[in-house]
């Protein structure tokens, strides 16, 4: 999984740990995933990086901007440019949810901003700038 064998020795470590806060759903918790993942990146395993993010975080913490900023990087580091697409469309339908509900949160228009523009660029990055995949809620 990892090429250095330290970076395997801390990655389980780091596991260990995790598995012992699992019961924990702070943000403190996370930190051992956060490290594994950086970790898996530093010792150039993207796939494990991604693949921490999406699946050992809680899902409340999967579409935070830092985290889904970094999961969408991670996916097109990785070759992955129709998960990360598909994320980007799942993340905009939930802060268009969240807008829908409390019209004047800020963070979830800036959500929504966000992830249009990096649809938009990941879109023009492939060459499908004229597909019609993006939808708007009203």
């Amino acid at each position: 999984m990892l090429k250095f064998p330290q970076a395997a020795e801390a990655d389980k470590l780091l596991a260990d740990f995790q598995n012992n806060t699992m019961d924990d759903s702070s943000d403190e918790s996370a930190r051992p995933i956060f490290l594994r993942a950086q970790v898996s990146l530093e010792s150039g395993n993207a796939a494990a990086a991604v693949q921490l993010l999406s699946t050992a975080l809680p899902s409340e913490m999967q579409l935070r901007p830092a985290v889904l900023a970094t999961r969408v990087a991670l996916l097109e580091q990785t070759g992955d440019v129709s998960a990360a697409e598909g994320l980007l469309q799942s993340a905009l339908q939930h802060w268009q949810q969240v807008s829908k509900a409390v019209p004047r949160d800020q963070a979830a228009a800036a959500g929504v901003s966000w992830c249009l523009q990096r649809l938009v660029t990941l879109k023009l990055s492939q060459g499908k700038a004229g597909t019609n995949t993006v939808t708007l809620e009203a």
